[in-house]
């Protein structure tokens, strides 16, 4: 008997590339796409968790508050499509879980870093936080 290979479906996002691992700077000084992709990575990682749209968008807004950004986001049940403006130009991403599942563990761990985020913004780089 045979056997089909099946591909995979989802392709990584390579989170580091977004990011300028030779920069110090603090993330609130950071480029919008890098500010936005930090943004959109906390997003997914509450996603994960298997929470609901309202605590991802919140902590998607507080982080951008942070940052000096606006952040609309769009989020389902496994995806988030989002754009953050700078007040002079936008990005935007749309990402998607490849599982779902919940972890209240994890979850507990996201909220405290969000809950740190806010005292911490200028002094964590971009690294730190993907």
């Amino acid at each position: 008997m045979s056997q089909t290979i099946v591909k995979k479906n989802h392709m990584d996002i390579p989170w580091h590339d977004f990011t300028d691992a030779e920069k110090d700077e603090p993330v609130s000084k950071a480029s919008l796409k890098e500010k936005a992709s930090v943004i959109g990575r906390v997003g997914m990682m509450f996603l994960s968790c298997g929470t609901g749209a309202w605590r991802v968008r919140s902590s998607m807004n507080t982080m951008s508050e942070c940052m000096g950004l606006t952040c609309t986001a769009d989020i389902g049940l496994m995806s988030i499509n989002y754009t953050c403006f700078d007040g002079e130009a936008c990005f935007s991403q749309s990402l998607c879980l490849t599982n779902t599942g919940v972890n209240n563990s994890k979850l507990t761990r996201l909220e405290i870093f969000i809950n740190d985020f806010v005292s911490r913004c200028d002094s964590l780089t971009c690294e730190q936080v993907i």
